[in-house]
C-alpha cells in the first residue's frame, strides 16, 4: 500500500516537473519567435529589470517621443520611466499600471489619456500586440489585458487564441532564428533599456503646423469611453495610488478638445490632478513651426521643451527623493553619460533641417517676384518643393534658352505631344507621362492627416487640384505649380510662353 502511494506521488511529481519544463520551454521559444515591435519588447522588459522607479508614466508613442527620464534624473534627481508602447489606447492604461506594479511600486503614476477620443469598436491589432507580445506569456495581467481589450470590441472574425498564445501567429517566422536580438530574450532578465523608454523619432524632421485654437466646450463621452475612464479611476481609488493625469500637446482637433475637456472634468471631480498641456503652449515654449515631426508627435526639439516643463511640474507638485550622488544609483549617472552622446547628433540634425525649411519658406515667398525664367527655374529645384507640371494642347516653343531645354529634358516633356503630366519631388520622379492620363496621390510631409492630395490630368478633362483647390487655368501650353512640402501650400503657379525667342512666366 505504501509502495502504491509512493508510485502515485512519484508519477504526479514527474508529471508536474514535465509540465513545468514544457511550459518553460514554450515561453522561451515564444520569445524567440515574437515579431511585434522590438522597441516595445525592450521598453517593457527593460522596465522589469530596474529597481526603485519613483515615477512611472503610461501611454503610447506620445510618451516614448516626448518625455526624457534621464534628463529628469539629471536635473531633478528622481527616477522615472516611460512604460509605454506605440499605438496604445486609453483602455490599456489600467492593465499597464497593474502589470508594472508586479515589479515596482512607484510614488507617482502618470497616465496620458490623450487617446481617449480614439476608443472605438474596431480591434486595432497593433495597439494590443505591441504590449501583449512584450509580456511574459502566462502573466495574469497579460491575460486580463487581452481579454478586456478584445471583448469590449467587435471581435468576430479574429483569431482570438493567437492573442493569448502569440506563437500561433509568429511560428512561421523562421527568419527570426538568425537574429541574435531575438535569442537575447532567452534571458529576458538581461534586457536593459538605457534610455528608460525614451526614443525620439529616428528620422529627424520638423514639420510646420498652425497652433491649434483652444476650445473650452465639453463633449459627451461614449459608453466605452466613460466606462474606460471610470474603471481606471476606480482602480486608482481601490489601490490608493497617487496619480497625475495628463494630455501631451499635439495638433489637437476640436472634437478631441471636447472629449478631453470632459475627461478632465471627471478626473478632477474624483480628486485627481489633471493637466492638458495643450493649454500651455506658451509656457512650454513650443514653436509649431519647428518642434513637431507630425500632427501627433514632437521632434527632439519639442521633447526638450516638454520634458523641462513636465519635470519641473512634477518636482514642484510632488514629494520625490533626489538620488543624485547616491552610489546605489550610479548606473543612472552612467546611463545619462551614454545618453548625452546621442543628444548632440539628434539636435544637430533637426536644427540643420529646420534651417533648410526656413530657407525654402523664404525662397517660396519670393518666387512670385522672380520674372526671369532661368533664375526662377533654378530656384524651384529646391528639394523642399514638389513641382506639378501639366502640358495641355500642343504649342510651339521656338527658343534657344538653355534653361528651358534643360527643363524639357529633365522632366521628359515631349513638345510634339499634346499632353504631359509630371509630378517631381526635388529630383525624385513621382509621375511622368506624355499623352492621356494623370496622377492622383499624396504630396507634402507630416504624416497622415497632414499630407495633401494632388490630382493632375491632361487631355479632355484637364485639372490641377491641390488640397481640393483647382489651379488649372485653361490657357494651354505648359503650366507649373510649385508646392512647399513642409508648409503644405502652393507658393507659385505659372504658365510658360515663348515670344520672339524669350521665355516668359505668366501668372
Amino acid at each position: 500500500m505504501i509502495n502504491n502511494l509512493y508510485n502515485k506521488v512519484k508519477k504526479m511529481v514527474q508529471f508536474f516537473v514535465f509540465m513545468g519544463i514544457l511550459l518553460f520551454l514554450f515561453c522561451k521559444v515564444t520569445w524567440i519567435f515574437r515579431a511585434n515591435n522590438s522597441e516595445a519588447r525592450e521598453t517593457i522588459q527593460g522596465f522589469h529589470n530596474l529597481d526603485n522607479i519613483d515615477v512611472v508614466l503610461y501611454g503610447g508613442s506620445n510618451l516614448l517621443r516626448y518625455y526624457q527620464p534621464l534628463e529628469a534624473y539629471k536635473e531633478k534627481g528622481y527616477t522615472s520611466y516611460n512604460y509605454a508602447t506605440s499605438a496604445a489606447t486609453a483602455d490599456l492604461l489600467k492593465v499597464y499600471i497593474e502589470e508594472s506594479r508586479t515589479s515596482n511600486e512607484a510614488i507617482l503614476y502618470v497616465c496620458d489619456v490623450r487617446t481617449m477620443p480614439l476608443l472605438g469598436e474596431t480591434i486595432e491589432e497593433t495597439s494590443l500586440r505591441n504590449w501583449s507580445d512584450s509580456v511574459t506569456v502566462f502573466s495574469i495581467q497579460r491575460i486580463k489585458g487581452i481579454t478586456s481589450f478584445l471583448f469590449t470590441r467587435d471581435w468576430e472574425g479574429w483569431d482570438i487564441p493567437s492573442f493569448y498564445f502569440d506563437i500561433a501567429k509568429y511560428h512561421s517566422e523562421y527568419g527570426l532564428l538568425a537574429s541574435s536580438d531575438q535569442w537575447s530574450y532567452m534571458k529576458a532578465g538581461s534586457v536593459y533599456d538605457v534610455d528608460k523608454g525614451f526614443a525620439p523619432n529616428t528620422s529627424a524632421n520638423a514639420v510646420p503646423f498652425n497652433e491649434p485654437i483652444v476650445i473650452e466646450e465639453r463633449g459627451e463621452l461614449t459608453e466605452q469611453q466613460a466606462n474606460t475612464l471610470n474603471e481606471l479611476l476606480d482602480y486608482c481609488d481601490d489601490e490608493n495610488l497617487q496619480v497625475l493625469f495628463i494630455v501631451c500637446p499635439y495638433i489637437i482637433t476640436e472634437s478631441d478638445w471636447k472629449i478631453l475637456n470632459k475627461c478632465g472634468d471627471i478626473i478632477q471631480s474624483r480628486g485627481y490632478d489633471f493637466i492638458n498641456f495643450n493649454n500651455y503652449y506658451d509656457e512650454i515654449g513650443l514653436d509649431f513651426e519647428t518642434d513637431f515631426v507630425d500632427k501627433n508627435h514632437v521632434n527632439y526639439l519639442g521633447s526638450e521643451k516638454y520634458t523641462e516643463y513636465l519635470m519641473n511640474y512634477i518636482s514642484d507638485h510632488y514629494d520625490l527623493p533626489d538620488h543624485r550622488g547616491d552610489k546605489a544609483y550610479s548606473n543612472w549617472d552612467d546611463d545619462y553619460n551614454e545618453y548625452t552622446l546621442q543628444q548632440a547628433s539628434w539636435k544637430e540634425e533637426i536644427v540643420s533641417l529646420v534651417n533648410q525649411h526656413l530657407a525654402a519658406k523664404e525662397l517660396g515667398g519670393n518666387l512670385s517676384n522672380i520674372n526671369d525664367f532661368s533664375s526662377w527655374f533654378e530656384a524651384i529645384q529646391d528639394s523642399n518643393f514638389t513641382i506639378i507640371v501639366e502640358k495641355n494642347q500642343c504649342k510651339e516653343y521656338d527658343t534657344d534658352n538653355f534653361a528651358f531645354h534643360y527643363m524639357i529634358d529633365k522632366w521628359g516633356i515631349d513638345v510634339e505631344q499634346a499632353n504631359y503630366v509630371g509630378v517631381w519631388n526635388g529630383e525624385e520622379k513621382l509621375f511622368s507621362n506624355n499623352g492621356e492620363g494623370g496622377y492622383k496621390g499624396i504630396i507634402g510631409v507630416g504624416g497622415g492627416r497632414a499630407q495633401v492630395q494632388c490630382i493632375v490630368n491632361a487631355g479632355e478633362a484637364p485639372v490641377i487640384s491641390v488640397n481640393g483647390i483647382d489651379y488649372f487655368n485653361n490657357s494651354g501650353g505648359i503650366q507649373i505649380v510649385v508646392f512647399d512640402n513642409n508648409y503644405r501650400k502652393v507658393v507659385d503657379c505659372v504658365n510658360i510662353t515663348v515670344d520672339d525667342n524669350e521665355v516668359n512666366l505668366v501668372r
